[in-house]
């Protein structure tokens, strides 16, 4: 090898290992910003290599970090937000109240000192306006973030949003293999973070297909297709999600290998039918599903393997021309009661890659 190419590839290794180094006191200081810093040069080295797939799981780190940032920064919005909200209605209110109630006393005929004085305070009161208007615009965006769009907006305008039936959506569950094993391991800090992790890559995963994230329950995720906007291929979207959350669990396994970190393996369960959808109580309003349809999906993912999609019989009725699957026979699940299963061990139409 020329001493050129041998010291390039000496300097890369060099840098490498600096890098890894730098990540490893990094953990103990948490600094995200250091953290994306990390990532970023990481996959330019490992591109440099011709290491492709280290450089693909490096640009996923960097991209998390980023998100980590974010979310943090959004997260203290919302609440702020949420609160000046609330205040800037009133004082929205109590305004243009004063505004009517001050022009109802002006006399019909007044002098242009008057006129002028009247000018300058109905400029205030529009300034006044339009600052409130802008801040419960801001309050509403976010607001939309939390919940879907059409049950937002009949919350906003109505106050309160009605639970709906839908005849056929479906309920896609997740959790992870031996949580609790790992959980006894970690510190809560370095645990909650490892599950965040995870979690935003779920959640792009969800969005990419079309899916409504319902919620998470400790180290089950739970989302759905079909609500609150009906569609006919619902079953489908679930399982090409379920295909790259897998994808990416096993890219994760493999990274986290290499560096001696904890990673999960999940189990996951499909399962369609009718439910009902919507938000309930008054405050901190969360969107929810409900029905036989929910509880049969949560049984599919309970009695699943890791790695595998494990199906009910009635979603494998809805994909049986477009995915190859395994009956499973009837397994037995709480209760005793026996359902049948399905695994999905491919798709006619690969689904596509998870994005980075």
């Amino acid at each position: 090898m020329p001493d050129s190419l041998q010291n390039k590839s000496d300097l890369l290794n060099r840098s490498e290992s600096l890098l890894l180094h730098a990540d490893s006191l990094n953990q103990a200081v948490g600094d995200r910003y250091t953290t994306a810093f990390i990532y970023k040069n990481l996959h330019a080295l490992y591109k440099a290599q011709g290491n492709y797939v280290l450089a693909v799981a490096a640009l996923e780190r960097f991209v998390n970090a980023n998100d980590s940032i974010f979310s943090e920064e959004s997260n203290a919005m919302i609440e702020a937000l949420g609160k000046q909200r609330e205040e800037d209605k009133k004082l929205k209110q109590i305004e243009l109240q004063q505004v009517r109630l001050d022009a109802l006393d002006r006399e019909k005929y007044f002098s242009l000192a008057g006129l002028v004085a009247m000018l300058l305070f109905a400029a205030s009161a529009v300034f006044l306006y339009r600052r409130a208007d802008r801040a419960l615009t801001q309050s509403d965006s976010l607001l939309l973030n939390i919940l879907p769009h059409h049950t937002a907006n009949e919350l906003k305008e109505h106050g309160h949003s009605e639970a709906r039936h839908y005849p056929s959506a479906s309920v896609l569950f997740t959790d992870f293999v031996d949580f609790s094993k790992l959980s006894k391991r970690l510190p809560a800090k370095e645990l909650v973070a490892l599950i965040d992790h995870y979690y935003k890559g779920f959640d792009r995963i969800v969005k990419k297909h079309g899916l409504e994230k319902i919620k998470t329950i400790g180290d089950a995720y739970m989302a759905a297709c079909g609500v609150p906007i009906e569609c006919d291929d619902h079953a489908i979207k679930c399982i090409r999600a379920a295909f790259d959350i897998n994808r990416f669990v096993e890219m994760e396994a493999r990274w986290r290998a290499v560096e001696n970190k904890p990673f999960f393996f999940v189990r996951i369960g499909i399962n369609s039918g009718s439910l009902v959808a919507g938000i309930v109580g008054d405050s901190k309003f969360a969107y929810d599903i409900w029905g036989d349809t929910v509880n049969l999906a949560s049984r599919m993912e309970s009695a699943s393997e890791p790695g595998r999609i494990n199906i009910s019989g009635t979603t494998r009725d809805l994909v049986k021309d477009l995915c190859i699957c395994q009956h499973r026979g009837q397994v037995k699940v709480k209760h005793g009661v026996e359902i049948d299963m399905f695994y999905v061990v491919s798709m006619v139409t690969e689904p596509a890659a998870v994005p980075a």
